[in-house]
C-alpha cells in the first residue's frame, strides 16, 4: 500500500470518528499531532536529496511545531468541553438531590398542606405517643393567629398528661416552627441561585410552585397578607425577593394577556364596522 493510500485511509478514519464522543475526539487530537510529526519526518527522509536535506529539516521542524500547537489547542478545547459537560451533569444531579430532599421534609409537606387548603389535617406532633395526638386540624383562622406578629401571649398548659394538640400555645409554636424551617430552605435555595448553583430555568422549574403557593394563600380573605408580614418580620429577605419577582412576572403576563385581548377586540370591532359600512 502506498503512502498516499495510507494517508487517505487515515483521513477517512478521522473524518468518520470526529462525530463520536469527546473521548474519541480527544484521542484523535493526539493521533493528528503524531501523524503530522510522522508525516513531516517521512517527507524529509524520503522526498529530498542530500543538498536540500538541511532546508527540508527546518521546514519540517516548523511544520511539526504547527502540528503540535494545533493538536494541543484541539486537545485543550475538547478537554474543556468535556469538563463543562461533566460539571453540568454533576450540578444537575446535585440540584435534583437537594430538591428531592426538600420535598420529602415533614415541614415541607405540612406547610404545603397549610398553604393549599383552608382546612387541613397536619402532622404537627409526629413524635407523640398516640397516633391521634400527632395531627391537628388547622384552619385559616388558626394559621393567621399562629403567624401574627407579635404573637399574642398564650398560657401553656403545664399538665404533662394532656395532649399538646389541645393546647394552642404548643400548636401555634409548632406551626411557626414548620414555617421557619420551610422558609429557611427557600432562603438557602435563593442564595444558591444568586451564587450560580441554580440557574434561572432550574429555579423556575423546581421552586416557583412554592412561591406561587405562598402568594395564593396570602391572598385568601381570612389570611390577608399575614404570611408575607411574618416573612418580613422574620427577615427572610431572599424569600421576599422571590415573592416580588414572582408577582412582577405575573403582572407582566397579565399585561400581555390584556394587550392581546384588546388587540383581538379592536380587530373584531374594525371587522364589524367594515361590514356595517358596506350595508
Amino acid at each position: 500500500m502506498s503512502i498516499t493510500t495510507k494517508l487517505t485511509t487515515t483521513a477517512q478514519s478521522v473524518s468518520n470518528n470526529l462525530k463520536k464522543s469527546p473521548a474519541h475526539q480527544f484521542s484523535l487530537a493526539i493521533i493528528l499531532t503524531i501523524l503530522g510529526v510522522w508525516g513531516g519526518t517521512f517527507l524529509v527522509t524520503n522526498g529530498y536529496d542530500d543538498v536540500k536535506l538541511e532546508a527540508a529539516k527546518k521546514r519540517t521542524e516548523i511544520f511539526n511545531t504547527y502540528c503540535t500547537i494545533f493538536g494541543a489547542a484541539v486537545t485543550a478545547s475538547l478537554g474543556f468541553r468535556q469538563y463543562k459537560n461533566d460539571k453540568k451533569d454533576k450540578q444537575t444531579l446535585f440540584i435534583a438531590s437537594e430538591i428531592k430532599e426538600f420535598e420529602s421534609k415533614l415541614e415541607t409537606v405540612n406547610v404545603t398542606q397549610m398553604l393549599v387548603d383552608e382546612l387541613r389535617i397536619v402532622k404537627l406532633f409526629p413524635d407523640a405517643d398516640k397516633a391521634k395526638n400527632r395531627t391537628v386540624i388547622v384552619t385559616d383562622d388558626k394559621l393567621k393567629e399562629a403567624l401574627e406578629v407579635p404573637l399574642k401571649p398564650l398560657k401553656i398548659n403545664e399538665d404533662t398528661d394532656s395532649s399538646r394538640k389541645d393546647d394552642d400555645a404548643y400548636v401555634y409554636a409548632a406551626i411557626r416552627d414548620n414555617f421557619d424551617r420551610f422558609l429557611n430552605h427557600l432562603e438557602r435555595f435563593y442564595n444558591m441561585r444568586e451564587s450560580g448553583v441554580f440557574n434561572s430555568s432550574d429555579f423556575e422549574a423546581y421552586l416557583s410552585p412554592c412561591i406561587k403557593m405562598i402568594d395564593d394563600a396570602d391572598d385568601r380573605s381570612t389570611i390577608k397578607n399575614q404570611i408575607e408580614i411574618y416573612i418580613r418580620n422574620q427577615e427572610y429577605n431572599g424569600v421576599l425577593q422571590l415573592l416580588k419577582e414572582y408577582r412582577e412576572k405575573q403582572e407582566q403576563h397579565q399585561s400581555k394577556q390584556n394587550a392581546s385581548f384588546k388587540s383581538k377586540f379592536d380587530s373584531l370591532q374594525l371587522f364589524f364596522e367594515s361590514i356595517a359600512s358596506t350595508l
